[in-house]
């Protein structure tokens, strides 16, 4: 099946506070950490995932996040670094969520060789 062209997004280090924004994606460059990918799975930060931009604090280079919508984690705090921030894309506000239909592991892996 053909995908709907999905929009590049923009960092999510470039979101302002007070903002809703949507998780678009984890790029190449994040999912080359370990360590950074299994934090971003912990926290729900995922695709398709909302959150509210709770604070950006560029002299510490962190931002505080919150989750917006999606079952138990609701109202979940997370404070992730602007360099992290910076390798993930999301969209303004709340995306539409057929942008995130579940693609299997196996079909996406080998999508990317």
């Amino acid at each position: 099946g053909v995908t709907p062209d999905r929009p590049p997004g923009m960092a999510m280090s470039d979101a302002q506070p007070g903002t809703e924004i949507t998780v678009l994606r984890v790029t190449e460059e994040a999912e080359e950490d370990a360590r950074l990918l299994s934090f971003l799975q912990e926290n729900g930060v995922r695709p398709g995932h909302v959150f509210e931009v709770v604070e950006v604090a560029g002299h510490i280079g962190t931002m505080t996040l919150r989750r917006a919508a999606g079952g138990g984690q609701d109202g979940h705090e997370v404070t992730i670094g602007l360099v992290a921030a910076a390798k993930l894309r999301v969209l303004d506000g709340r995306a539409d969520p057929s942008l995130f239909h579940r693609v299997p592991e196996r079909a996406r892996l080998a999508a990317t060789v």
